[in-house]
């Protein structure tokens, strides 16, 4: 009887530990799940930050080379190490507004920026499309300029609702390639930049027609 009894209570300590064993398991794969969970949506909310802060910031801007500048600074913050300059249609040519700096820039031809001709830029702005470097050399950037190869950059045109206002460039070193994760934050933003361009410039529009 006492030999019945303990084969009985060996059965129920070993059931015992299995069950553990499988509700620690149950835990281990619910933990693994909420943190999981709680990457997505870290990775989700970043963007969504991003969008929150850029309409912030451009919701101030009641002049046109304010929003361009406080607009590169950002972008450039949300690109780690990324040289962001804006280029702006007028007129027949452009206007070319690097971050950080407080008025349109003069094109300085022995720099990156200064390799993109009016034509060039204007095929960029209106081509509807995100455009890397390789698309870039096939409408007209200087394919023999030093240093092209050891670069990562990509344009995304500043445009909405058939309005074209110019594009925004973005690049870096090769090694550091601008990821379409990159490419897809800035782009979320372009429906309200490009509105708030054509707000600033009808209203001094305006103004200029009834001083």
């Amino acid at each position: 009887m006492d030999t019945h009894r303990y084969q009985r209570l060996r059965g129920l300590v070993r059931g015992l530990n299995r069950a553990k064993r499988i509700q620690a398991k149950k835990i281990d794969i619910l933990c693994g799940d909420m943190v999981a969970a709680h990457r997505e949506f870290i990775k989700r909310l970043k963007p969504l930050t991003f969008t929150v802060t850029f309409y912030e910031t451009i919701l101030g801007c009641s002049d046109l080379n304010t929003l361009v500048d406080n607009v590169g600074s950002l972008i450039g913050a949300a690109i780690p190490e990324a040289s962001v300059a804006i280029f702006l249609l007028s007129g027949e040519g452009y206007e070319l507004h690097m971050s950080g700096a407080n008025r349109p820039i003069e094109v300085d031809t022995g720099s990156f920026e200064g390799c993109f001709t009016a034509n060039l830029v204007s095929r960029l702005s209106g081509c509807g499309r995100i455009c890397r470097l390789p698309e870039m050399v096939e409408m007209g950037l200087r394919s023999d300029m030093p240093g092209l190869e050891a670069m990562s950059a990509a344009s995304i045109p500043l445009s909405n609702f058939g309005r074209i206002f110019g594009f925004i460039l973005l690049y870096r070193t090769a090694d550091r390639k601008i990821t379409a994760e990159e490419l897809a934050k800035v782009s979320s933003v372009i429906p309200g930049l490009a509105n708030a361009i054509n707000g600033i410039r009808t209203t001094a529009k305006t103004a200029r027609l009834h001083p």
